[in-house]
């Protein structure tokens, strides 16, 4: 029902994992309130960075955590796999 994204590296430029949900915050980098450099660090891996400690340690407002659910395009699958649950998800 929910597409694979088999391109885990191109998927890498444009996305992070948050409590196993594919958050894609390539766009939301040019309004960060905390600086563009903030979210692009973790982009342009081979992998999909795990950015939920990180995300924990610096104080988000409530506002921050509804962005971060409206930025949702993914979760991980048992396998350990990317599901696309919109289009989001396109690394296009």
């Amino acid at each position: 029902r929910y597409p694979l994204l088999t391109n885990e590296e191109q998927v890498a430029q444009h996305c992070v994992e948050y409590d196993g949900w594919l958050i894609n915050v390539a766009a939301w980098s040019d309004v960060h309130p905390g600086s563009r450099q903030a979210i692009l660090k973790f982009l342009g891996g081979k992998w999909v960075v795990d950015i939920s400690k990180v995300f924990r340690h610096v104080s988000h407002s409530a506002n921050a955590m509804r962005v971060l659910a409206a930025l949702r395009v993914g979760f991980r699958d048992r396998r350990g796999g990317w599901r696309a649950i919109c289009s989001r998800a396109s690394t296009k």
